[in-house]
């Protein structure tokens, strides 16, 4: 790989996406009202004498993370969109970048847009609620990669589905990222799902990764085998998605780049 190609790209694609008020606008005002709707619903438990003291954490601990776990979830797939809009899919890939830069700068772009994210709505939680998630410890660090792990896998499979199909489904982007939410268990254990999404539930490493974050919160310690579960599913998708961009890629590289820019 070549370090300055990547480079290249990580600029560019940063300088896209901070280049305007509404892109500063979308990245703001999302978490914002989700965590003042949310936020608010969840400090209600706290006049609830018979509730847990830690419920009101946990959802705004889970609903924190989650925003770059969201964010992480279509970052990549709307970076390839960009460039369908631009119709410079074919300029990009007949330079001699490699796929595997393309997907490296394209993962280094989300974590420098889903980190302000969570410090923004980590910052609105501790202004609004006077809630620190910071007080996980190093926990969080763990728990916050994995989670993009997981959300970096939806958004490469999006990709992969836009490579073969085109602007035509550009819907998806959007649509996928939210559809694993309520398998998830972000607000709720996973077993007061029906009995036919627990069974999407725990084929997904997000269930695993927040009940881990809820038992740490009610215990203090970390729950290692679910823990681990969530962790191997995570690698095991985002392996996996990998696969099936590239495959996609090649196919849609047989039949014509072109297409994708003139949908």
């Amino acid at each position: 790989m070549n370090s300055m190609r990547i480079q290249a790209l990580i600029r560019r694609n940063t300088i896209i996406m901070f280049r305007g008020l509404d892109t500063l606008f979308d990245y703001l005002y999302w978490p914002l009202l989700d965590l003042i709707v949310w936020g608010f619903a969840a400090t209600s438990f706290r006049t609830i004498q018979s509730a847990p003291a830690t419920l009101s954490v946990g959802l705004l601990t889970a609903l924190v993370i989650w925003q770059g776990a969201y964010r992480a979830s279509f970052d990549i797939a709307f970076n390839l969109l960009q460039e369908f809009w631009g119709r410079n899919t074919i300029n990009l890939f007949a330079t001699p970048m490699t796929l595997v830069e393309w997907i490296t700068a394209a993962l280094i772009s989300s974590i420098v847009n889903f980190i302000p994210s969570i410090f923004f709505a980590a910052l609105v939680t501790w202004l609004l609620y006077g809630i620190s998630i910071f007080s996980l410890g190093w926990f969080l660090c763990p728990i916050i990669f994995f989670m993009a792990l997981a959300g970096w896998s939806i958004s490469l499979f999006s990709a992969g589905i836009l490579m073969a199909f085109g602007q035509r489904i550009q819907k998806l982007v959007w649509i996928l990222s939210s559809v694993f939410m309520p398998f998830a268990g972000i607000f709720y254990p996973v077993h007061l799902l029906p009995t036919w999404a627990q069974y999407i539930a725990h084929a997904l490493p997000l269930s695993y990764l927040f009940e881990s974050l809820r038992m740490y919160l009610l215990t203090t310690t970390i729950p290692w085998a679910i823990f681990s579960t969530g962790i191997i599913l995570s690698i095991i998708y985002f392996c996996g998605a990998i696969l099936f961009f590239i495959l996609l890629f090649n196919y849609s590289k047989r039949i014509g780049l072109g297409r994708l820019d003139n949908q």
